[in-house]
């Protein structure tokens, strides 16, 4: 499954136009979608894929098209009847490896390969399906639908848009693309109604991928707004998918320069000091945890095998780092040896950030920490 892209759609222009323009770039009744009609958007009513591009995109393909230029490759004599012109051939090959698509490529199998080749598909259904691929790269610099759309001068993003919201009239629609937005098209729709300013915003449902808003006029993008913190950026995505942060789990960290999730990681319940708290193997910062909660760290022991300390920074012997959600006295120096009336433990559970925000978990008889 790929990545969900939502992509919001303002125009300004007067509504009559705006009707029009919704009327002429939506799937018709007829169309294979789950949704038709005004509100949703058909990349092919304004960047439309040549037909000959809607085949197989895979090792079938790649099959064909290595059988194809072993059957018009002058240079073998021992399969295949119509062969090209040897200048033609080499200018063919010249074009194959200039192009990523087809880089490397077998424009000579053996007898062996071409049996293996031949194992499951008819060698005229094959040679047939190579020979339109490499039409395909000729005319349109590209051998597939897949290879096509994807380009960054077609649609950009693998597949028509999808996920359709219901359109209850105003100036927007939404809709959803496959990993990116769809820029190219967004771009030629408004060279096809230059007098409309379209303002087109895109959010990745993973919140830490692409996000901004373009606007266009003429064909032209006149205007942008991009992320340039890693807070704007989750926050914009949010809101563009119509969310809070919190609905993914996201709070702001400690340092109040980012956001952590609450709910991804699972750390040991421990008892230190008294106090409940969460453990974890690494070092972590004020970076990596909820505002509101605190972290020290541990130290080890010279024998390497048990905590001797709990301290506000450790440089040497780190053997962790500790979680709370008050704060520990560790006096003065910042540091509070380990004995019998300091002492850190196991309580044998696991817990995210989130259920120990919230309390989430139930005392238990203490068990003596020693490190594995």
């Amino acid at each position: 499954m790929p990545n969900h892209v939502i992509n919001r759609l303002e125009f300004d222009c007067p509504e009559e136009m705006l009707k029009e323009i919704l009327s002429a770039i939506c799937y018709d009744n007829n169309a294979e979608a789950e949704r038709t009609g005004i509100g949703t958007i058909d990349f092919n009513k304004i960047t439309p894929m040549p037909p000959s591009l809607d085949i197989e995109s895979g090792s079938n393909t790649n099959r064909g098209i290595d059988l194809y230029l072993t059957s018009v490759n002058p240079g073998v004599k021992y399969y295949g009847k119509e062969k090209m012109d040897s200048v033609e051939f080499a200018a063919l090959e010249e074009r194959l490896s200039g192009s990523r698509t087809f880089f490397p490529h077998n424009s000579a199998l053996t007898p062996d390969e071409i049996q293996k080749a031949t194992a499951y598909h008819s060698e005229e259904e094959l040679v047939q399906l190579g020979k339109t691929a490499v039409e395909n790269l000729m005319q349109y610099g590209a051998t597939t639908w897949y290879d096509w759309r994807t380009r960054g001068d077609t649609w950009n993003t693998k597949w028509n848009s999808y996920n359709a919201y219901d359109y209850n009239g105003g100036n927007e629609i939404c809709f959803q693309t496959a990993w990116s937005a769809p820029h190219p098209i967004i771009e030629k729709l408004s060279a096809m109604y230059p007098e409309v300013t379209i303002k087109h915003r895109w959010a990745n449902e993973d919140l830490w991928q692409g996000c901004g808003s373009q606007t266009y006029l003429g064909g032209e993008m006149i205007d942008h707004d991009y992320p340039e913190t890693d807070m704007e950026h989750l926050e914009i995505a949010a809101s563009i998918w119509d969310s809070s942060l919190e609905d993914y789990g996201l709070v702001e960290n400690a340092s109040g320069t980012s956001y952590v999730n609450i709910e991804n990681e699972i750390y040991d319940l421990v008892s230190v000091c008294g106090q409940p708290g969460l453990f974890s193997n690494g070092k972590l910062t004020k970076d990596d945890i909820p505002r509101g909660l605190f972290v020290y760290h541990l130290r080890s022991g010279s024998n390497d095998e048990q905590f001797c300390a709990i301290e506000n920074r450790v440089s040497f012997n780190h053997g962790g780092s500790i979680v709370t959600s008050e704060p520990l006295d560790l006096g003065k120096g910042g540091s509070l040896s380990f004995d019998d009336n300091h002492t850190l433990n196991f309580m044998g559970e696991d817990l995210t950030f989130g259920q120990f925000m919230e309390g989430d978990f139930e005392t238990r008889e203490v068990v003596d920490l020693e490190q594995n």
